[in-house]
């Protein structure tokens, strides 16, 4: 009999749970997480809201993923008040096996689950099973996990890679460190792939080159109401503004090479995925070949990285998915 099993993706902005039994769906949610003062008063009104639904029910297993560090099976988000403990909300709630995963564990686990038609490959490459997988992505920081192979299966574990020391690839990317020491002693690998790195990238390349900024991007940049990153993405892909389009052709050189520093790593022929919500956003802009350019400059190791698998995910559940692979994994092993 299948068991049921309770699966969420928990941020500091929103938070997804769903219920599922095999492979159906039971029930799912998406709520607002500050609209509620603990993630227990939250959980309650799911199971509230879902009893109401289907009836009585009882969790077999739950995993929880979590955006922020899980140590000791507790966690404090990073941009919210709530702790999470799952010793508690395992005996509050009555769920025999419960485990809190950090996010990018779970999409790590996420990747298992992934069709065809959740991923766009941007290199085929000679994967080889059991070998070792990356999992990055650019949102509002820099996600990093690996994946390697056990006795029980496959094992991910997280990683704070995106903190590491932002290494130039070219004089360009040396021009842009300098640029940014100005203002931040240490500039790492974060600063610069992720959300917040794309207008730092625009404004250096603003100072470079003043005689080609965008009267109409700069207007629009500074409404209260606009996403910067997302706004220069779009100059960029519409072809707007030569600055825009250069700017995320930067940050895609350095995401690209950043990649490519996890791969070397780890030997990642079992493939390296890009997740995150700026990947699926800018797939035309990855698609052009500099991204893999920049993946394969690693000296006479190229060859070598033209033999991994690199792909973006496009499925944005894919965290969801791996929380709930992980609690099916749980409930089966019981």
């Amino acid at each position: 009999m299948s068991s049921t099993i309770l699966a969420g993706d928990i941020g500091g902005t929103k938070t997804l749970l769903c219920l599922v039994k095999g492979q159906d769906r039971l029930w799912e949610q998406r709520f607002a997480s500050q609209s509620y003062g603990s993630f227990e008063e939250l959980l309650a009104t799911f199971c509230d809201q879902a009893r109401a639904r289907l009836g009585d029910f009882a969790l077999d297993a739950a995993c929880l993923a979590i955006a922020g560090p899980v140590l000791e099976g507790r966690s404090q988000l990073t941009n919210l008040s709530w702790v999470l403990d799952a010793q508690s909300l395992a005996q509050q709630f009555a769920i025999p096996h419960l485990a809190l995963i950090n996010d990018f564990v779970a999409v790590g686990y996420g990747t298992l689950a992934l069709l065809p038609q959740d991923v766009t490959l941007l290199q085929e490459g000679t994967p080889i099973p059991d070998a070792p997988r990356v999992i990055l992505g650019a949102g509002t920081g820099l996600g990093e996990a690996y994946m390697v192979p056990s006795a029980t299966g496959p094992r991910v574990f997280a990683s704070e890679g995106g903190h590491a020391s932002f290494a130039p690839q070219n004089p360009l990317e040396s021009e842009l460190l300098t640029y940014l020491w100005r203002s931040h002693p240490r500039v790492s690998i974060e600063r610069i792939v992720s959300g917040s790195g794309i207008p730092l990238i625009y404004a250096f390349l603003c100072a470079r080159h003043p005689e080609q900024v965008s009267p109409e991007l700069t207007q629009h940049l500074q409404l209260p109401t606009t996403d910067p990153a997302a706004a220069i993405a779009d100059y960029a892909l519409g072809h707007r503004n030569p600055l825009a389009l250069q700017a995320m052709e930067l940050f895609i050189s350095c995401y690209g090479a950043e990649a490519g520093d996890l791969a070397l790593k780890f030997l990642a022929y079992g493939g390296v995925y890009l997740a995150g919500g700026i990947a699926p956003k800018i797939l035309p802009l990855l698609q052009t070949g500099l991204l893999l350019r920049s993946f394969h400059n690693k000296g006479r190791f190229q060859g070598l990285m033209q033999r991994i698998p690199l792909a973006v995910i496009t499925n944005a559940e894919v965290g969801l998915l791996g929380a709930s692979y992980h609690a099916q994994s749980l409930a089966a092993a019981a």
